[in-house]
């Protein structure tokens, strides 16, 4: 999995390399100010070659391929901005959260969809029995076993997997 979302990453990123290129040196006539714009091509990265990176996190469940690819996203970064320095300082400062952090999210997110499911009851019932068997046995490395250690880590006050979700979220209308 993760050879195939660094092969698609890297087409990305030489879409957008070449892309920039033709900002950075291209003749602008009509517009010499836009091969000065950093911030189009961040924004540019961002949609093309990032998604490849982060569409499938929550899937991997290796802490070896989460560090593989963000070695590769840091280094596509550095190489688009054509800037060499801390990778955090420049993840912090484009506003961009390392993708451990990331995958735990989506964990998260996807366990809010699972409990408060209205369109399809069997994945949440499913989810339901296996969040039973692994607050007996938390030893099984499962995809759900990751998802309740991810809302464990960013919500470690709800600790009792049973308990309702926060009020707010309850009186939320379900299409929203």
């Amino acid at each position: 999995a993760v050879s195939v979302i660094l092969e698609k990453a890297k087409k990305a990123n030489n879409c957008v390399a070449a892309v920039t290129y033709s900002l950075r040196y291209g003749k602008h006539h009509h517009n010499p100010e836009v091969s000065n714009a950093p911030g189009e091509i961040l924004t540019l990265w961002k949609c093309t070659v990032m998604p490849h990176f982060v569409q499938y996190l929550r899937y991997l469940p290796l802490a070896s391929q989460i560090e593989t690819l963000q070695k590769e996203f840091n280094s596509s970064l550095r190489r688009t901005l054509r800037v060499y320095g801390l990778d955090t300082a420049l993840l912090a400062e484009v506003g961009i959260l390392p993708l451990r952090y990331i995958q735990t999210i989506q964990l998260s997110q996807l366990c809010f969809r699972l409990r408060t499911s209205f369109v399809s009851p069997i994945p949440s019932y499913l989810f339901r029995a296996w969040q039973t068997i692994w607050s007996t046995q938390k030893t099984i490395k499962s995809f759900e076993s990751r998802i309740m250690m991810a809302v464990e880590s960013l919500d470690p006050d709800r600790l009792p997997h049973d308990a309702e979700m926060p009020k707010s979220v309850c009186m939320a209308r379900p299409a929203n």
